[in-house]
């Protein structure tokens, strides 16, 4: 009984479905018939065949179609090609009129007109907020950028574009307070007359004592307490101290024989409590205390600053430290981090620092990367402290008369020789050309060297300077100065070595020395300028005398001397000739000197902008009082300018 009324129930259900299919099929026909093709429908079926030849989908459903009665779409109608969008002319230009209220609400909100015309930012303030840390810092370094030069720098500028952007937001604000504080640029320790007047006037204090009005004259601070007051309330500031620098002014008060010797003591005073509020302290450059009895405090305090990464001692033997020698050398094993170090003998005297001093310094020193030891005697500085030295990427030698051939030749063998990437061998007075050969060969990374000297080093016994057992190679050089004031057959076998491609890798050349030209004319042509009468009356000067004489203004003068003799000599003609007229032109091509070929350098210039020097001396670089330039800058000299 159950299964016979599902079966009623399930027939009855089929035929309301057969129904309903049928009443859509005949509005659809309604509809196919009153509005065409467009609302039509597809019955897709699956057709089988015996053959094996396929049809595409749109002939099976064009097929399907036909059966079924439906009639296809009717074409779009054809335009003629005058007629289409793309072909329509203009006997004017169509313009756009603004309505009323369109002009009303550019009055209202001008902002908007300059952002249409691509003259606004287009970013909201949320995507500033939202920017990184490191943008920040990054357009601040950019920012900077542009006040500096190679050897100078713009501090007053640099430091009010500084505290400007200090004002725009606390991001910008976070950005150029660490730039301002990791390079700080100490402030002057006096106030001057002018400042002391207008800071007097402002310094009066009001100050209320129940219904009473005090005034209080308190002594106006100077720039320098300022900061050090400062940095003694945020602690945090002093924690971003990275490097301090000196400008000429401090320097000229920090020193000896500054006029007022109260101003001196105060200047000093400040100075040492702002670095030793400096934790994090890792470079001071245009102070540099000589190492004496009297400044036995300043050492403590720079061995008391862990991080350092470079320190200048200006050693005046004459007067001894406080400490013993090696006390001295033990307290050097708290810099762990220093990589440059220069030991410098100022005083012209035969004291001694002490038999292995230097190499119990610098053995104490493990990040210890480059040195330079300038003007000891044999006591204090051999062959045997060369050799003792750690590996080491950069080397000065100056004015070490315990240094000979032998040593140099040994230091060829020794550890440095895979380590060294710079050496600068300066009055050391080397005599011997195959100590200098063996040394290009075997140091394999060697990429600068500095041979500064009076004498020229001697050949071989027998031997001339165009022969192979002469030759100097190496296969790493990049810039080689090479000066010896009296020039010497070693010119001509540098000059053969250069022509015969033993120094692949050379880029710049400096030989002051070159009388003849002999290197000039194996480099690219130098540029010519004009010369004034001063210059002319200097080389007649010069000329005049006999002796040699090391001057960089004398050496580019005859460089300048030697294009204009190349250019009166003549290097080909050029002849135009008219055979109807029987005219004939002739001119004249003068000669140059160099090689156009060449990929070195013929290099005349300082090592710091502003010298008369083409080597810059430890004295120049690393003394202590700064040098003020036009224009309210500081020159900058680098410790690198060394190597």
């Amino acid at each position: 009984m159950t299964s016979v009324d599902t079966r009623t129930e399930w027939g009855e259900n089929v035929e309301r479905h057969d129904s309903a299919v049928d009443d859509r099929q005949n509005a659809m026909e309604k509809d196919i018939l009153m509005y065409g093709a467009a609302n039509q429908s597809y019955v897709f079926t699956q057709v089988v065949k015996d053959d094996i030849k396929l049809q595409p989908r749109w002939q099976e459903r064009t097929e399907i179609a036909q059966q079924h009665l439906i009639p296809s779409r009717p074409p779009w109608p054809t335009r003629p090609a005058s007629t289409r969008p793309r072909y329509y002319s203009f006997e004017q230009a169509p313009t756009l009129t603004r309505t009323p209220w369109e002009t009303e609400r550019t009055k209202r909100h001008p902002q908007a007109q300059l952002l249409r015309q691509g003259k606004g930012s287009q970013l909201s303030a949320q995507v500033f907020e939202s920017l990184p840390h490191e943008v920040y810092g990054c357009i601040v370094d950019h920012l900077e950028a542009g006040f500096s030069t190679a050897t100078t720098l713009d501090v007053s500028g640099r430091q009010q574009a500084l505290r400007t952007i200090c004002q725009v937001s606390k991001p910008w604000a976070k950005a150029a307070i660490e730039a301002l504080y990791r390079d700080l640029w100490l402030p002057s320790a006096t106030l001057g007359q002018a400042g002391g007047r207008r800071m007097s006037t402002s310094s009066k204090r009001r100050s209320w004592t129940g219904k009473r009005l005090s005034l209080s004259l308190g002594k106006p601070k100077t720039p320098l307490e300022l900061l050090l007051r400062t940095i003694e309330e945020a602690p945090s500031l002093a924690y971003l101290i990275r490097r301090i620098h000196v400008p000429s002014t401090l320097a000229t008060e920090l020193d000896n024989e500054a006029p007022l010797p109260i101003e001196r003591r105060l200047a000093n005073r400040l100075v040492y409590e702002v670095i030793d509020k400096c934790t994090e302290l890792e470079l001071i450059t245009g102070f540099n205390p000589a190492a004496t009895r009297e400044k036995t405090e300043w050492c403590k305090l720079f061995f008391s600053r862990e991080r350092l990464g470079a320190h200048v001692w200006m050693l005046d033997l004459k007067q001894p430290l406080n400490f013993s020698p090696s006390q001295f050398a033990d307290m050097h094993g708290k810099w762990q981090w220093l990589e440059t170090l220069v030991l410098c003998k100022t005083d012209e005297h035969d004291t001694k620092l002490g038999p292995g001093m230097i190499s119990a310094v610098t053995n104490r020193l493990p990040s210890l990367k480059h040195l330079v030891v300038s003007g000891f005697g044999k006591e204090d500085f051999h062959n045997g402290t060369l050799l003792s030295l750690s590996a080491l990427t950069s080397l000065r030698l100056e004015k070490l008369p315990g240094v000979n051939d032998q040593g140099i030749f040994q230091l060829s063998h020794s550890r440095n020789a895979f380590s060294l990437e710079s050496l600068s061998l300066i009055d050391l007075e080397l005599a011997s050309l195959p100590t200098i050969q063996t040394l290009l060969s075997n140091l394999t990374r060697l990429r600068r060297l500095r041979l500064v000297q009076d004498a020229s080093p001697s050949l071989l016994l027998g031997t001339t300077p165009w022969n192979k057992r002469n030759a100097l190679w190496s296969q790493t050089l990049h810039h080689l100065h090479w000066d010896t004031l009296i020039p010497g057959d070693a010119i001509n076998v540098l000059a053969s070595s250069i022509q015969s491609s033993h120094f692949p890798s050379l880029r710049t050349l400096k030989v002051p020395s070159d009388p003849s030209g002999t290197i000039q004319a194996l480099c690219r042509p130098i540029a010519r300028h004009a010369l004034t009468a001063a210059d002319l009356r200097f080389l007649a000067a010069h000329e005049q005398q006999d002796r040699y004489v090391r001057s960089l203004r004398l050496a580019r003068l005859q460089a300048q001397m030697r294009v204009r003799e190349s250019r009166a000599r003549p290097s080909f003609s050029l002849v135009v000739s008219d055979e109807e007229e029987g005219s004939e032109q002739r001119h004249v091509i003068g000669d140059y000197l160099g090689d156009v070929r060449s990929g070195i350098e013929y290099s005349l210039e300082p090592d710091v902008d502003g010298e008369e020097e083409a080597l810059s001396s430890v004295e120049s670089v690393c003394g202590m009082k700064s040098s003020k330039i036009e224009g309210g800058g500081e020159r900058v000299v680098p410790l690198s300018v060394l190597f």
